[in-house]
């Protein structure tokens, strides 16, 4: 048995695989045939010592190395790619801040975004009185009450109230006003819409208005834009806004908004502009109706209805109860009334006096008489009793009450609102 603790002569060495001593400079075992190696001082070493050692000391410096960098110890970090099997989140979504509670100070709204808005707050009015059916506007100003003009419910206190989307309400006046032109209806049922005033002192020509209302010729609802044209400012104060708007009979008493909803004043009426046949709406001023209307509301009362003072219609918009054209000169006499006892005619138009001359009354029945294809007359209602002073009438002609009737209900059947009305001289 070989010794391989023994000790290899000063020429060779032992093979680490066999034991069997080599020849120094030996490359390979010259009895198994295994590599030899050499030391650094010249004895044989064995290669799987070598490489046991090479790895050890790979491991170890991999282990400082790993070490170094966790602990921040190698200089540059260096970041791990991404793990590609593991499911990636959902990317970050970025939601718009919920809208705030709080309205802004001043808004702007467009014509349709007013209508949207607002418009659930105005009604139709609908009276039936003095022989007479009419329809007007109005707009709530609380749950349960109703502003519009005096003249849509002079012929009928216990007025309908129709909503935009038809639900009808019954209605009461509580209150009424000639100067200005206003009433204030009470409603049996809760109203979930309603506007708040403006300082009409505030406006200024130019700025943007909306009206809405049930004119003609349908009633239904519409939305008349317009703007502030000027103001009839007497002894200091602010008594009517004209606008170029618009509107037509049955928008009287419905609301005109400003951009951001609230209401800048009450239509009532047209102003005669005696050079044409144009006419320019007026409207009375928040600040002027405002106090009255919460009067009333104070101290309601129930108002009656007096058919004998009645010469227009509910929804007449003519004449205007307040103008500010200067009254002409007294006009001439009219040609003498050659009027039998008593008769019926339908009633067309009535025109004040003291703003229209009795030219411009002829000038309107010609007019009338081209778009309905009959002749129209002109009247003067200080020579009848029964008719209330002062007005240029325009009529179809003396007839039966029947025949009058008959006309008034077929012109009504069309959208139009002319009305039947008894003449006594």
């Amino acid at each position: 048995m070989t010794d391989n603790s023994a000790t290899p002569g000063e020429t060779g060495g032992f093979c680490p695989s066999c034991g069997s001593p080599n020849q120094a400079g030996g490359t390979y075992c010259r009895d198994c045939g295994a590599p030899l190696t050499r030391s650094g001082n010249g004895s044989t070493q064995s290669v799987t010592a070598w490489v046991t050692v090479a790895v050890a000391a790979a491991f170890t410096l991999v282990a400082v190395t790993i070490a170094l960098f966790a602990f921040g110890g190698g200089g540059d970090t260096i970041v791990a790619p991404a793990d590609t099997t593991t499911t990636s989140m959902p990317a970050t979504t970025t939601n718009a801040p919920s809208p705030s509670t709080t309205a802004p100070a001043i808004m702007d709204l467009d014509e349709k975004q007013l209508a949207d808005s607002f418009g659930n707050a105005v009604f139709k009015i609908t009276t039936d009185g003095c022989e007479l059916v009419g329809t007007g506007s109005g707009f709530a100003i609380d749950a349960n009450h109703i502003v519009t003009n005096r003249h849509v419910v002079e012929t009928d206190t216990t007025p309908k109230i129709v909503g935009r989307d038809g639900s009808v309400y019954d209605g009461r006046v509580v209150g009424w006003r000639e100067n200005p032109d206003m009433a204030v209806i009470w409603v049996d049922g809760e109203l979930d819409t309603y506007l708040e005033w403006a300082d009409s002192d505030q406006l200024s020509e130019g700025e943007r208005t909306v009206s809405l209302g049930y004119p003609l010729p349908d009633h239904d609802f519409s939305v008349a834009p317009g703007v502030v044209l000027s103001f009839d400012d007497e002894r200091g104060h602010r008594e009517a806004i004209r606008s170029d708007a618009q509107l037509d009979r049955g928008n009287s008493g419905g609301p005109t908004l400003l951009a951001d909803g609230r209401v800048a004043g009450v239509v009532t009426a047209m102003d005669l502009n005696l050079s044409g046949f144009q006419f320019v709406p007026i409207i009375i001023p928040s600040n002027d109706i405002a106090e009255k209307v919460e009067w009333i509301l104070n101290n309601p009362s129930r108002p009656t209805v007096d058919c004998d003072e009645v010469v227009e219609p509910s929804v007449e918009a003519l004449p205007a109860t307040t103008t500010t054209v200067a009254p002409p000169p007294p006009p001439p006499p009219p040609p003498p009334a050659a009027a039998p006892e008593s008769f019926y005619t339908v009633v067309m138009a009535s025109l004040q006096q003291r703003n229209a001359s009795f030219d411009y009354a002829m000038n309107r029945s010609q007019q009338l008489a081209d778009e309905y294809g009959v002749t129209m007359y002109v009247l003067n209602s200080n020579d009848y009793s029964s008719l209330s002073p002062g007005y240029w009438v325009v009529h179809v002609g003396k007839m039966s009450r029947a025949d009058a009737k008959e006309i008034a209900a077929m012109l009504q059947g069309w959208g139009y609102d002319y009305y039947a009305q008894k003449v006594s001289g």
